[in-house]
């Protein structure tokens, strides 16, 4: 059995979760599929994080890690992407969006995983923070 911290049980859960997605869309569920598509990005930015050692238990530090990979990788499109991953988290919530959405948001994820998995899999790029928020970001996700 994994431990509960284990980058390797994060990327499990997500890639179950985006299975149950599809499965849940498949069935006309756009409140579960949205669920399942946003704990399925949480999940793998999770997976990331922890093998990175950085902080990731609440929204904030998520959007934190993503702003960080985003910057080390030059793709701001990874903020977009997480963007749509947290309207889906909210549809769970509210069921506003129209099934075009919440098919775009499982999509949107299905392109996202995948570099994220790359980004866990991968030793960390050498990152020295150009600006201040870099700075306080770093040390946001570092320190305990």
């Amino acid at each position: 059995m994994l431990e509960p911290s284990s980058p390797n049980k994060y990327a499990e859960i997500s890639r179950r979760l985006i299975g149950q997605a599809d499965e849940e869309l498949s069935k006309g569920d756009l409140i579960q599929t949205s669920d399942k598509v946003w704990g399925a990005v949480a999940h793998a930015v999770k997976a990331v994080a922890e093998q990175r050692g950085w902080r990731h238990n609440n929204h904030s530090l998520l959007f934190a890690v993503v702003a960080q990979l985003s910057d080390e990788t030059g793709r701001p499109d990874m903020r977009n992407m997480f963007r749509s991953a947290i309207a889906m988290h909210q549809n769970f919530y509210e069921a506003w969006m129209a099934e075009s959405d919440v098919r775009a948001g499982l999509e949107d994820a299905k392109i996202y995983l995948p570099d994220l998995e790359a980004l866990r899999t991968s030793p960390p790029s050498a990152f020295t923070p150009q600006t201040q928020e870099q700075a306080v970001r770093m040390r946001r996700l570092t320190e305990s």
